[in-house]
């Protein structure tokens, strides 16, 4: 089975809470869980955001086949 976790925005409200959660109970039950960012960093500018989110979504996905 796979699943895809997605927020648009990674604030520090209660969805956002919540997601990192459910996250954290996946990887406690043993699924490999990959961060689009794993170092936190947010790349500026629209431009960089899309090609960031398009490259490492396209990544995942040819891991998960």
């Amino acid at each position: 089975m796979k699943v895809l976790v997605c927020i648009p925005c990674l604030l520090n409200g209660g969805a956002e809470v919540q997601t990192l959660s459910l996250v954290e109970r996946y990887r406690a039950a043993g699924v490999d869980v990959k961060l689009l960012s794993p170092d936190g960093v947010r790349p500026q500018g629209l431009k960089a955001i899309v090609r960031i989110l398009y490259s490492r979504l396209r990544a995942v996905v040819k891991w998960g086949n």
